[in-house]
């Protein structure tokens, strides 16, 4: 599936991870994922660490069983960013600290 030119295919990254180092999870950022929480900071903080190590975002079905909810996230110009879904969802809220409403 392909969302805002970023390419959603739905493993396992720590935070201290370096180039070369290909793979990222969601699950090591302190998202909610219930579907009510707003995740966006959490999502924007693994997408950024992903562009870094030029790595792949996995997104893990949410802890609370529902989808990691996010308002709008800024991913950068010239970005080669795979995110690949593992069972979970990401939810678009509209808001966020990119484009509060």
């Amino acid at each position: 599936m392909l969302c805002c030119g970023v390419t959603l295919l739905l493993g396992t990254m720590a935070f201290g991870q370096t180039k070369g180092d290909s793979t990222l999870s969601l699950a090591n950022w302190p998202a909610v994922g219930d579907g009510a929480t707003d995740d966006t900071a959490s999502i924007q903080a693994a997408i950024n660490r992903a562009i870094e190590v030029q790595g792949t975002l996995l997104v893990p079905p949410g802890p609370h069983g529902g989808c990691y909810s996010s308002g709008n996230l800024l991913i950068r110009n010239s970005t080669n960013l795979t995110i690949r879904g593992t069972g979970g969802k990401l939810c678009w809220r509209g808001r966020g600290p990119n484009n509060a409403r």
